[in-house]
């Protein structure tokens, strides 16, 4: 029986415009209701996610960063945490910026993300531009990334970067696949950087054991290259339609679409 599912934003909760249908918080209300528990498991960090969790305040736990760590949040409280440590944040930046790629440099830190001004500016450069509001909304600017790099010492959940085209971040992911971080990307031109191990998987895990759930009791719904550890290891695995060919192969089930309420039609199909 599954009691804990765990639901991708990305491509999986959202649509194609990123917005939430009235079916996916309807369906998700009412298996709350029966007493399923839900989570996000997400590479956001929290301030990206506030539009969509203050939509579902009934999704009382979120897998954050691609389970850099865990958040109840009904209690405020930390459940897990894997960071970055800023001798590693350093290390990713001077090996990226030794490449002379165009790039722009993300801390996913302090539930929010810092990110160069100029960078934000120019959504358009990095082929964003189509979350630009988005963009602007959830970044905290500063002037040079590398000099606050260089400053900080907390550490941090995740490093992101958008590049200006695919098949950029494509060449940079060739040049440093044996990179010792978990390398993922969730948009079309961006490369995500984790500690090595750190998985959505681990966070589900960490979720499970603090609610008393076997992993076996658990679903996963996603469509991109970071829920592959999570597609894996829960007890039921559900990709959605519009996930690419290597990601279906993972499912249990394959969903609709993220257009088509694929994260209700799952639920009401697996979920007796």
């Amino acid at each position: 029986m599954i009691k804990l599912v765990a639901m991708d934003i990305d491509g999986t909760l959202l649509d194609s415009n990123k917005n939430l249908s009235e079916e996916n918080k309807k369906t998700v209300k009412e298996y709350e209701e029966r007493g399923i528990k839900f989570t996000f498991s997400t590479g956001r960090i929290d301030n990206e996610l506030e539009e969509v969790s203050s939509k579902m305040p009934y999704v009382k736990y979120g897998i954050m960063c691609n389970g850099a760590y865990v958040i109840d949040f009904e209690n405020n409280k930390m459940l897990y945490s894997d960071l970055l440590d800023m001798s590693d944040v350093r290390y990713i930046y001077d090996t990226v910026k030794a490449m002379d790629m165009d790039m722009m440099f993300e801390l996913q830190a302090d539930g929010v993300i810092y990110s160069e001004r100029r960078c934000i500016e120019d959504t358009k450069r990095y082929n964003v531009y189509h979350i630009d509001e988005f963009i602007k909304k959830t970044r905290v600017p500063v002037e040079n990334i590398g000099e606050y790099i260089a400053s900080r010492d907390k550490p941090v959940a995740k490093v992101n970067i958008f590049f200006p085209t695919a098949e950029i971040r494509d060449e940079v992911v060739e040049k440093i696949k044996d990179i010792n971080y978990d390398l993922s990307y969730s948009e079309g031109t961006n490369l995500e950087f984790n500690v090595k191990g750190t998985t959505k998987a681990k966070g589900l895990m960490a979720l499970a054991e603090y609610l008393g759930i076997s992993i076996e009791e658990t679903m996963a719904i996603g469509d991109n290259l970071n829920d592959v550890d999570i597609l894996k290891n829960a007890g039921v695995s559900v990709v959605m339609d519009n996930a690419r060919d290597e990601i279906k192969k993972l499912g249990d089930f394959i969903t609709l679409s993220n257009d088509e309420n694929g994260v209700a039609y799952a639920i009401k199909k697996l979920i007796k």
